[in-house]
């Protein structure tokens, strides 16, 4: 994690927890936990709705004629299940009247 998002997340925690009275130590985690969640949760939610299916047309369609590509990069760590995600979102596409076209590098 980026150092000034760890640093927001912080500060969202320390904000929704001060003045906060608890009886027990249990009641403290429980309290941190649900701080944190809250907090990452704000950090991953997006701020608008994401309708990709109507960009990918949308920019198909808009340079006359002119096919132009909808790219989307998808990076990550092994194992997290990038291949699987983008197999389901090409179906999807695909089943949609696109025609996706799927690329992989790797630095090995």
């Amino acid at each position: 994690v980026a150092s000034d998002i760890a640093q927001q997340i912080c500060d969202n925690v320390e904000s929704s927890l001060v003045g906060k009275k608890l009886s027990s130590m249990y009641r403290v985690k429980t309290a941190v936990r649900q701080a944190l969640e809250k907090a990452i949760n704000r950090l991953l939610q997006p701020s608008t709705e994401l309708d990709l299916l109507r960009q990918v047309v949308s920019k198909r369609d808009a340079f006359f004629g002119k096919r132009r590509p909808f790219v989307i990069v998808v990076v990550g760590i092994n194992g997290v299940g990038k291949s699987t995600s983008l197999a389901k979102l090409a179906f999807f596409l695909k089943s949609n009247g696109c025609h996706p076209l799927l690329a992989a590098c790797d630095t090995f």
